[in-house]
C-alpha cells in the first residue's frame, strides 16, 4: 500500500478516536502505536496466506470465473501495523465461521478499504483465530489463551497466579514495617510495581501474603485459570462480597456490591462498624488506590466472589459512575462449588 494511503488510513483511525467532536460514529477506537512488520524477500507467498488463514482460507473472485490468489491482491511486503484500543466493544457469533466477531473491527476493516486504491491490503484481528495469528506470524510472540464472558460481552485474556498475586500484594504492603528501614526501601518498589517473571519478587510476595492472607490462599484450587480484563462497575456492582465471618458480622452472608452501598448509603444502616470506617477512609481516597479487584468463579458463567478488593469495589460503587472501568482479574475452577470451600465463596 502507498505511504500516503497508510498516511491517510492512520488519519481516519485517529479521528475516530475523538469521541467528542464525531460522537455520531457508531464506534470509536483509540491508536495506540504503529509498528512496521517486515518478514523479508519473499517470505510472504501464498502458502504463507494458507497458514495465516488457516481454515478459514479462501480464493478470491473478481468480475470473471478466474480465481485469484491472496498474494497477487494482497501484497508480499510488508506490514504496516497500527495497534488500537477498541473503546465500546461489540461482539457477535458468526455462524458461517463458528467463532465470535468482533463487529466494530469489521466496521471499521470495510471503513478503511473504502479509502484504499487495493481494497484487500487492508486487513483487521475481528477473532481471536486472527489475533493469535497476527502475533505469531507478524511478531513471533507467544499466543495466550483467552476467554469470552457472554453476559458482559467481554474478552478476559489469561496470565497466570504469579500475576494475581502481585496485584494482591500492592493492596497489602501498606501491612507490612520492616525492622531494617534499608531493606524495606529495597523491596518496596518490587511490592508496589511487581514483575511477575522476577523469582525473587515472587518469594518475597509469598512470604509475606502468606502471613496476612493464608487462609484465602489455602483456599484456592490448584487448577485455578486465572483471566484479566477491563470491565464496567455496573458489573462489578453486581459480585459477591466475601463470605467470611467479620464480613457476615457487618452485612447479610452473600450480599453484593450493590447490597453494602444500598446499606451504607440508608439512614437506617449500620451506625458505625469497621466496614463503614474503612470504606469512608477509601472514599476519599479513589485517586490513590489501584482500581482491581480480584474475583473467583466456579465456571465463566459466575456468579463470581470478590476475592480480594472488597473495601475497594464499594468505595468506588459509592463515588464512581456505572460506565467507570476496572481491572478486574477473574480465577475459574469448578472445585470453587465443594462445600469445603464454601467458607470463603458464594456459590
Amino acid at each position: 500500500m502507498p505511504e500516503d494511503e497508510v498516511l491517510r488510513n492512520l488519519q481516519v483511525m485517529t479521528a475516530l478516536s475523538d469521541i467528542v467532536n464525531y460522537p455520531e460514529a457508531d464506534y470509536h477506537v483509540r491508536l495506540l502505536e504503529v509498528l512496521r512488520a517486515d518478514l523479508g524477500v519473499e517470505r510472504i507467498d501464498e502458502n504463507w496466506y494458507q497458514e495465516f488463514y488457516g481454515d478459514t482460507y479462501y480464493g478470491l473472485y473478481f468480475s470473471t470465473a478466474d480465481k485469484a490468489d491472496m498474494v497477487q491482491v494482497k501484497g508480499d511486503g510488508s506490514f504496516h501495523v497500527a495497534l488500537v484500543e477498541d473503546l465500546c466493544p461489540k461482539y457477535a457469533f458468526d455462524l458461517k465461521r463458528g467463532m465470535l466477531l468482533n463487529t466494530n473491527m469489521f466496521a471499521l476493516k470495510n471503513f478503511l478499504r473504502e479509502q484504499s486504491s487495493q481494497w484487500y491490503q487492508v486487513h483487521t484481528t475481528q477473532t481471536r483465530q486472527e489475533s493469535d495469528a497476527d502475533y505469531t506470524f507478524l511478531f513471533d510472540l507467544r499466543v495466550d489463551n483467552s476467554v469470552y464472558i457472554l453476559s458482559w460481552k467481554r474478552v478476559f485474556f489469561a496470565t497466570d497466579a504469579m500475576e494475581m498475586l502481585g496485584v494482591m500484594m500492592q493492596s497489602e504492603w501498606y501491612r507490612f514495617k520492616l525492622d531494617v528501614p534499608e531493606i524495606h526501601a529495597d523491596l518496596t518498589p518490587g511490592m508496589l510495581d511487581p514483575d511477575p517473571a522476577s523469582i525473587n519478587e515472587n518469594i518475597h510476595r509469598a512470604a509475606f501474603l502468606g502471613s496476612s492472607r493464608l487462609p484465602l490462599l489455602a483456599h484456592l484450587p490448584t487448577d485455578c485459570r486465572w483471566y484479566k480484563g477491563k470491565l464496567e462497575l455496573k458489573r462489578v456492582r453486581e459480585f459477591h462480597v466475601l463470605k467470611e465471618n467479620s464480613w457476615r458480622q457487618q452485612l447479610p452472608s452473600c450480599s453484593t456490591v450493590e447490597d453494602a452501598v444500598i446499606i451504607l448509603s440508608s439512614q437506617d444502616g449500620v451506625e458505625e462498624s469497621s466496614l463503614r470506617n474503612h470504606v469512608r477512609q477509601l472514599q476519599h481516597r479513589v485517586k490513590h488506590f489501584n482500581h482491581t479487584v480480584i474475583v473467583v468463579g466456579a465456571s465463566v458463567n459466575g456468579p463470581f466472589t470478590i476475592w480480594d478488593g472488597n473495601h475497594r469495589a464499594i468505595a468506588l460503587a459509592l463515588t464512581q459512575p456505572d460506565s467507570h472501568m476496572l481491572m478486574v482479574y477473574i480465577g475459574i475452577s469448578p472445585k470453587f462449588a465443594s462445600p469445603h470451600r464454601g467458607s470463603f465463596y458464594c456459590p
